[in-house]
């Protein structure tokens, strides 16, 4: 319930009251699709290309026209589990993977630093990063996250709160290692290709939906502007940019900060991953 009342919140700012196309775009309220709000949202608060523009009108037309036959409950499911799929992939492509050996101190220094440099980042981002933080905190409990780093208290820990960890580790862990070592721009950046991603699989993935037996009624997605108002489209500005905007008046930035496991313990977490790796699901 928290989950729902701050993407809420982050979708009703004012911030996005404005006449930018993107803007514009929003998402059907019947089909309650908060969370593409709020990465449509994260969209119009960033820079983009004018072909980076270009492309997500023509991924969410074609969402749409693939969608518009299929009941609102098979829209849901197909939007989260896309959703789900795309993050924990992105997290773990080549360019972005990291090894993540997540602490309680890890958590903490997470949490500081987005207190402390919150007005950076955009709120999807916020949103983003809050939320793999709260999949960590019930580990946090009787020591369970540190205890694990520890090759002789490893083995007092649940079987299941292990696998829990590993799995963590290896696909939400990513996330918070990336935030703590990246700048803020960059941070937002990384957003910002996850969600690009995310609507173009969606239009790929969304094709297959249109062999499944129709409805009698067309539900659309994503509500976008009229055809005159997105032949506006045109590149960003080269001064005074939305990510500028982010940034005025806020401290600098945290450079260089990087969280590391110790040695030992990263070797013998690397052994239990590729046993992980290894099991067939």
């Amino acid at each position: 319930m928290k989950r729902v009342f701050l993407l809420c919140v982050l979708v009703m700012n004012p911030f996005y009251l404005q006449a930018s196309v993107m803007g514009q775009i929003k998402v059907n309220p019947k089909i309650s699709a908060i969370l593409q709000q709020a990465m449509i949202n994260h969209l119009d608060q960033v820079d983009l290309t004018l072909a980076q523009k270009e492309n997500t009108i023509t991924h969410l037309q074609t969402i749409n026209e693939n969608l518009k036959f299929v009941d609102q409950a098979n829209i849901q499911a197909f939007l989260f589990s896309e959703f789900f799929k795309s993050f924990h992939q992105f997290a773990n492509s080549p360019e972005h993977q990291v090894k993540a050996y997540i602490s309680n101190s890890n958590l903490i220094a997470a949490k500081e630093k987005l207190n402390q440099y919150k007005s950076l980042y955009t709120d999807f981002a916020k949103f983003h990063i809050q939320d793999q933080i709260k999949n960590f905190e019930p580990l946090v409990k009787d020591n369970v996250l540190n205890n694990y780093k520890n090759i002789t208290k490893r083995e007092q820990i649940k079987e299941e709160q292990r696998e829990r960890i590993q799995l963590l580790n290896k696909h939400v862990g990513p996330w918070i290692m990336q935030f703590m070592r990246l700048k803020s721009e960059q941070f937002n950046a990384m957003c910002t290709q996850h969600i690009l991603r995310y609507f173009e699989n969606m239009a790929n993935v969304s094709r297959f939906f249109k062999k499944s037996i129709p409805t009698q009624t067309e539900n659309i997605l994503f509500i976008l502007p009229d055809q005159s108002t997105l032949e506006t489209l045109t590149e960003p500005a080269p001064t005074a940019s939305k990510e500028e905007a982010l940034i005025q008046n806020s401290p600098k930035d945290v450079e260089d900060l990087e969280v590391e496991p110790s040695e030992a313990a990263g070797e013998e977490i690397n052994k239990l991953m590729d046993k992980v790796d290894k099991t067939p699901e």
